[in-house]
């Protein structure tokens, strides 16, 4: 099979004046607009929020690989079971896949609506009480 019946044949080289003008030209917008203009910094430049939190206790590896497995379970019923279960087989592995992220995105969004702030997040200091006479 042949794309094209001649060998293609492009004259870069004879369009390399106007390539470089065409540059030049750009460039010199480019300066000019930065000069007048300055530079348009976003959030994460200009103070957007960061938040750090940290849990108790880590991620247990047994919840690691039962979810793996579960994953693993249904890409092969998605891939064996055929026509029949194809469409159920992709709801559940993208039921699994958007449950996970929108509880990570929704948890975020929650923080950030209830205005917690990150000295909300360590655990206050007890005061003990001497015992009564």
């Amino acid at each position: 099979m042949q794309l094209f019946k001649e060998t293609p044949s492009f004259n870069f080289m004879g369009q390399r004046r106007s390539a470089l003008w065409l540059s030049a030209v750009l460039i010199a917008i480019s300066i000019g607009s930065l000069v007048t203009r300055g530079l348009n910094w976003g959030p994460d430049f200009t103070g957007g929020v960061l938040l750090e939190v940290v849990y108790d206790q880590g991620v247990q590896l047994e919840d690691v690989r039962a979810a793996l497995a579960t994953l693993l379970v249904l890409v092969a019923l998605l891939s064996l079971a055929g026509e029949t279960l194809f469409g159920f087989s992709i709801a559940l592995i993208v039921g699994i896949i958007v449950g996970t992220y929108s509880s990570i995105y929704i948890g975020g969004a929650a923080i950030l609506h209830l205005n917690v702030v990150p000295a909300d997040m360590v655990p206050q200091k007890r005061e003990e009480l001497d015992e009564l006479p």
